[in-house]
């Protein structure tokens, strides 16, 4: 262990060395990958108008946080930024992931994902499952799946955390705030996970997950950082470090450039080849698996240091008072007797614990849960209306006697009313022991999972289980497991909503007028399809109207009469009129007429007697009277001089 910590000290400033000398050949080398930036969002004024969020303010002031509205419409990180994370990885072989988040209580949520792009599943996700209390890590590659959970992570409270999660090759550490959360080992190296073609058949996505595990709440600074330690970055967040100092080569002293001495005196050279015979990527490589091999010690130490004190303490009580019993790390005195929270009644005689299991009565309700500081279960109400999972099983014995095996635990919906989120089954990894490599041996399958969830809320979906090539591992050209390690069979939910969708129009009846602007109206129906199954009615009007014939009606001059009366009066379109001739037994102009006096026109138009013409005249037209006494003879009349001229009274 100290030749390792030497080691390290030495190779810190030849890695930090190596990193300057190529950083002037590398101008566009990124070390931080912001995913909001990448997608486009912290451009001036692009948050407030971003699709799917809603800009807030974050805990962190200099930069923007967001309000999760709808995950599904937030952009994917372009392929090429998300093959130059990518490349990161690899160089790397892993990555360090900050965020920021206040997620909603007790929810279900993913903070990032990588699908695949013909829509087949998840590559790579990271959920916060808030009713577990974990961080789980769903991983796919190799032919491989495994569902990696770090338990107490704690995240759905509704307050602001933020996590670091350092992935390097097959080991993952979380940490919340400061506090460090437990060890994860995955089956499949993270650079088997995140290949280098990835981004020509999947893409990154932010706060997107499956079926109801989007994410909901607020994040901010949601960033995948390279070319620094995790110790460093947990110095800069105000974390207590219990790493010793780190040397590098880029503080000059006194002015002097930064150089590496060599066993020849008064030499200098910046050739860190030429000094250890290795290469800046040689040497970078053993670096980060020395940063590894220096968690792993650490863990072993503390692990170690535990053990050991309690082993002091142990023999110091023992030595000090016979007869008692140290159990759990708590002393007991002879002949004490006390219960222990999996519902155990123990008893010390004479330095021997002997403990025995408390008998529970049955409860009548199947969500029956054992409160803090006592043996048996009760019946509670649900905090939650739509909470209706019972409480998880105990994990299941380790798949395996040897090597890397896995554990399951189950839990049912209980629920009549309400439809339970989430998944009914977890998965973790196990390592009882390491196996014999000394002989050949056939692989075999593990046991089947559980059935895994219905893949859709509605209609008919899938559901799916697996089995793992690990009861034992094949070994020394073993012959690998036959056989399917998936099993997919159909499951049917509740019909799925039908939303509703208008029918054609129908169509425009007639206008109410010819000119001058009328109206018009049309109909449809919300029957293409109607809504069924709870689904939403059509959106918008049934009927619909217009404006028509709304050229102007032509003007009639006549309808004023501006003719004399029993004139014919003719109209143009422009609206001018004419007036024709007066009519018989008047003269004019057709807009003003005069009566004629025919008697006077015509004076033998009657009979003349003593002198008097005995003719009257009317409008329009004149008549003769009757003859006098003792003469016989017409009576004409008529409308016209013509007609007074043409019949004379005889």
């Amino acid at each position: 262990l100290g030749d390792t910590r030497l080691l390290s000290l030495f190779l810190s400033p030849a890695h930090d060395a190596c990193s300057d000398l190529s950083a002037e050949s590398r101008s566009d080398d990124n070390s931080v990958f912001d995913l909001f930036e990448l997608i486009g969002f912290i451009r001036k004024g692009a948050g407030r108008r971003a699709p799917g969020v809603h800009l807030v303010k974050g805990p962190e002031s200099s930069s923007p946080a967001y309000r999760i509205e709808d995950a599904s419409r937030i952009p994917a990180v372009p392929d090429s930024k998300f093959q130059d994370l990518l490349d990161a990885i690899h160089a790397e072989k892993g990555f360090i992931l900050l965020a920021t988040l206040r997620q909603a209580k007790k929810s279900r949520g993913t903070l990032l994902s990588v699908e695949q792009k013909d829509g087949s599943g998840h590559v790579f996700s990271l959920v916060s499952n808030g009713k577990a209390g974990t961080l789980d890590l769903s991983l796919s590659g190799d032919g491989k799946q495994q569902l990696v959970s770090v338990e107490d992570a704690l995240l759905a409270t509704g307050h602001w955390k933020n996590i670091t999660l350092f992935v390097q090759e097959d080991r993952a550490q979380l940490y919340v705030g400061c506090e460090k959360m437990e060890n994860a080992e995955l089956d499949i190296p993270i650079q088997n996970i995140f290949t280098r073609d990835l981004a020509s058949s999947a893409r990154l996505r932010v706060a997107k997950g499956g079926v109801n595990d989007n994410f909901q709440g607020l994040l901010q600074n949601v960033r995948f950082v390279f070319g620094t330690t995790l110790e460093t970055i947990l110095r800069n967040k105000g974390c207590s470090s219990s790493t010793s100092a780190i040397i590098t080569l880029d503080n000059p002293i006194n002015g002097s450039s930064p150089a590496i001495r060599t066993n020849y005196i008064g030499h200098k050279t910046k050739d860190i080849q030429a000094v250890c015979g290795f290469s800046c990527d040689e040497l970078t490589n053993m670096f980060v698996e020395l940063q590894g091999l220096r968690s792993m010690v650490t863990t072993l130490q503390d692990r170690v240091r535990k053990v050991t004190e309690e082993n002091e303490l142990i023999a110091k009580v023992v030595q000090i008072t016979p007869g008692v019993c140290i159990h759990n790390g708590i002393l007991h005195k002879n002949k004490e007797e006390w219960t222990i929270d999996s519902c155990t009644e123990c008893t010390c005689q004479n330095s021997a614990t002997i403990c025995r299991k408390v008998s529970c009565p049955l409860m009548p309700c199947s969500n029956a849960t054992v409160p803090d500081g006592e043996c048996c279960p009760r019946c509670w109400p649900s905090d939650y209306a739509d909470d209706g999972w019972s409480p998880w099983s105990e994990w299941t014995s380790c798949s395996v006697t040897c090597g890397n095996g896995i554990q399951q635990r189950g839990r049912s919906c209980d629920s009549l009313n309400n439809r339970c989120e989430g998944s009914s089954v977890q998965t973790r990894t196990c390592h009882l022991q390491e196996c014999d490599k000394r002989f050949k041996q056939d692989g075999g399958w593990s046991h089947w999972s559980p059935w895994s969830s219905c893949s859709v809320t509605c209609g008919t979906g899938i559901i799916t289980r697996i089995r793992l090539c690990n009861s034992p591992v094949p070994q020394l050209n073993g012959k690998p497991c036959e056989g399917e390690a998936r099993e997919n069979k159909s499951c049917q939910k509740d019909p799925c909503p039908i939303n509703g969708n208008w029918g054609p129009w129908s169509p425009w009846d007639a206008c109410t007028v010819t000119c001058g602007g009328g109206l018009q109206k049309r109909s449809r129906l919300c029957n293409n399809p109607e809504p069924q199954y709870g689904g939403k009615t059509c959106v918008g009007e049934a009927r619909g109207t217009q404006v028509c014939n709304k050229q102007d009606c032509p003007i009639d001059g006549c309808l004023s009469n501006p003719c004399f009366a029993g004139t014919t009066c003719t109209s143009s379109p422009d609206g001018s009129w004419k007036c024709g001739a007066c009519p018989a037994g008047y003269h004019g102009d057709g807009v003003h007429c005069q009566d004629i006096d025919e008697c006077k026109e015509v004076q033998d138009a009657c009979f003349v007697f003593n002198g008097v013409h005995r003719c009257e005249n009317t409008e329009p037209g004149y008549n003769c009277l009757p003859c006098p006494p003792r003469f016989t003879g017409s009576q004409p009349f008529g409308r016209s001089v013509e007609d007074a001229m043409a019949n004379k009274q005889v």
